[in-house]
């Protein structure tokens, strides 16, 4: 059982690392799957990522299907995050809209 933990116990920093790299290049739906994938493993990465990458996804939220945004709203939730009211509004809007 340690095993496993040890081995992978890197992988939320080597993800977020990676992340951050690529973070500027991402089109919308990378952000909504890597936001995703942060959410799935339940571990908040670095502020500054995480603001980066919803600041991302709000400025690229019109280009995503319903599905994209619902992963993105979901994965804030998970991660603790708590975007801004004009955030949360944007999304609304763009959900309500479809």
């Amino acid at each position: 059982m340690c095993i496993h933990a040890c081995t992978y116990a890197h992988y939320p920093r080597a993800l977020c690392a990676q992340v951050d790299l690529q973070a500027s290049s991402l089109n919308a739906i990378d952000i909504a799957n890597a936001l995703w994938a942060l959410g799935q493993l339940r571990r908040r990465p670095p502020m500054p990522l995480l603001a980066k990458l919803l600041g991302r996804a709000y400025a690229h939220m019109a280009e995503l299907p319903i599905e994209g945004l619902v992963c993105v709203v979901w994965a804030a939730a998970q991660l603790g995050a708590r975007p801004s009211p004009s955030w949360a509004e944007r999304f609304l809007r763009l959900v309500f809209r479809r």
